[in-house]
């Protein structure tokens, strides 16, 4: 007996393809921030990485909301080469992605980074055409990983021990950029209804099995601007059933600061053989 199984994967933020399943149309910032303490939080240093949805090069300026203040740091002309994360859900699926090397932020003494993100950047070489906006203002869009393991940000890499000839940003101090003056003031996105996938006619004829990724991109209200193959199950009925599912489920926003603001969202839908199993 074929059943299907269907897990939901969250991280609030993003990253493309450059095979040709993926397709994805909507940005809401030239690159989003992964970072995480170099050893244990508080720390002095931190590693981070720029990533996005394709390849190239992008200046921007970063914030950190820390548990010592606000500080901000800059990085001019990184390059966002393609690189590939393997997601290790039950069918192990590969999410291509554009990133940068890995640099590090030193703070003038150890902090717990609350947030961190991307204020404003510039981009050039983008199949996006940001750079026909010039220097943008991004919307506040702190990261936050659900669970490290199914994290598109490699953690264990960023929290490593920087190499002899590693980039060190130095971090500034800087005014506050927002409060969070509510009672609820940052969350997640989330789904309100998943709705299931269908198992193709075609697929189940040839036994075909397999997880996949689906990038959809939340409007602030929690409709859906843009969905698209993340990461695929290398079977195109299995992938288009899953984009369906996503299409047609209904989310919840996220929330940063007390306002409702744009995200990303991973929706991710396995499909198994056999009479036993659990949801990822």
């Amino acid at each position: 007996m074929v059943r299907l199984y269907i897990s939901i994967l969250l991280a609030a933020a993003a990253s493309l393809a450059f095979c040709a399943r993926a397709s994805a149309t909507t940005e809401f910032c030239p690159a989003v921030l992964d970072v995480a303490p170099v050893g244990k939080a508080p720390a002095q240093v931190y590693g981070i990485q720029l990533r996005a949805l394709s390849q190239r090069r992008v200046t921007v300026r970063l914030a950190f909301d820390t548990s010592a203040g606000w500080y901000q740091a800059d990085v001019t002309d990184a390059e966002l080469s393609p690189s590939i994360r393997t997601i290790p859900i039950k069918y192990p699926v590969d999410v291509p992605m554009a990133a940068s090397a890995i640099l590090y932020v030193r703070f003038p003494s150890s902090v717990t980074v609350n947030h961190a993100f991307v204020t404003r950047a510039l981009s050039i070489g983008d199949v996006f055409h940001w750079s026909d906006r010039g220097q943008v203002t991004c919307p506040l869009a702190p990261e936050a990983w659900h669970d490290p393991d199914y994290s598109l940000a490699d953690l264990r890499d960023l929290g490593a021990p920087a190499p002899r000839d590693a980039t060190f940003l130095a971090a500034t101090p800087r005014s506050p950029l927002e409060a969070a003056s509510c009672p609820n003031p940052y969350q997640l996105p989330k789904t309100l209804h998943a709705v299931d996938a269908v198992y193709p006619d075609a697929a189940r004829a040839v036994g075909a099995t397999g997880s996949i990724v689906i990038g959809v991109a939340l409007n602030p209200n929690g409709s859906v601007a843009d969905t698209w193959v993340q990461g695929s199950s290398n079977d195109t009925t299995l992938d288009a059933a899953a984009q369906s599912a996503a299409q047609s489920s209904t989310y919840q926003a996220a929330r940063a600061y007390c306002q409702d603001v744009p995200a990303i969202y991973y929706f991710v839908v396995t499909f198994g053989q056999g009479s036993g199993g659990s949801a990822e």
